[in-house]
């Protein structure tokens, strides 16, 4: 009933993964706009938009929004807040600076010699088809000798980046958040004023 009576093509699916179909702009008033929707206090939503930033720079590809989810029902958060923080960090465009970073960060935290890759560049398009060769044809060596290990340091590495995302995305959304409570009650006790004095009894000027 509410689906498309046209179907996104594949190429039209793909313009939108990379370039959102109403523009940069308006796709940020969408993302604020449900936030503003939401249910909840602004510290759970503020939270569930943490949890889902803090999961984004991970590299689980196609688990994101389960992990955000999770991670928002453990804190207490809002769900859907944390979906929208996931999708928001976690796109084609910031995956080609969060997934450096992270290998980066990794190699640093990390002790040299534990490292079973060299210190050369990843090309993660060729790493995550690596990944899906070894999980279909149950290709252990090419799994533990090469996608494993790049995995593991840029999980590690996203720890950090996820932790400092986590808290600039609790402060600006909780502020934000307090901001539209405080705007919504103000409307309402004008309201409540309006409608107070309409219902007030009128009285007759003495002659």
């Amino acid at each position: 009933m509410f689906r498309r009576r046209h179907p996104p093509r594949l190429l039209q699916r793909l313009r939108s993964a990379f370039w959102p179909r109403l523009g940069w702009g308006r796709y940020f008033s969408y993302i604020r706009l449900k936030l503003a929707r939401l249910s909840g206090s602004p510290h759970s939503i503020a939270l569930g938009f943490a949890a889902g930033v803090a999961v984004a720079p991970t590299p689980v590809l196609g688990a994101h929004l389960i992990g955000a989810a999770l991670l928002a029902v453990l804190l207490r958060g809002n769900v859907i807040a944390a979906t929208l923080g996931c999708v928001l960090v976690g796109n084609p465009w910031t995956y080609t600076v969060l997934w450096p970073a992270t290998l980066a960060i990794g190699r640093f935290m990390v002790p040299e010699a534990l490292w079973s890759m060299g210190p050369d560049p990843v090309n993660f398009v060729q790493l995550f088809k690596d990944l899906t060769e070894a999980v279909v044809s149950a290709n252990m060596p090419l799994l533990v000798g090469k996608v494993l290990p790049a995995l593991a340091l840029m999980t590690i590495g996203s720890v950090p980046i996820g932790l400092v995302g986590a808290a600039i995305g609790y402060f600006i959304v909780r502020r934000a958040m307090d901001r539209l409570k405080a705007a919504r009650e103000h409307r309402r006790q004008r309201r409540r004023t309006g409608l107070a004095g309409m219902s007030a009894p009128r009285t007759s000027p003495i002659l």
